[in-house]
């Protein structure tokens, strides 16, 4: 369920704009998506 959810919210940063969201430089999706924005895992 955890890969799930980051995968929705991956998928949705990216399409916020024109141009496609990263990470910061040296940041994994999943250390950004739990701990830099605070989701929480199940």
């Amino acid at each position: 369920m955890n890969n799930y959810i980051l995968h929705k919210v991956i998928k949705h940063l990216q399409r916020r704009s024109q141009r496609p969201y990263r990470p910061p430089h040296g940041v994994t999706w999943y250390q950004h998506v739990y701990y830099n924005i605070g989701l929480m895992q199940l």
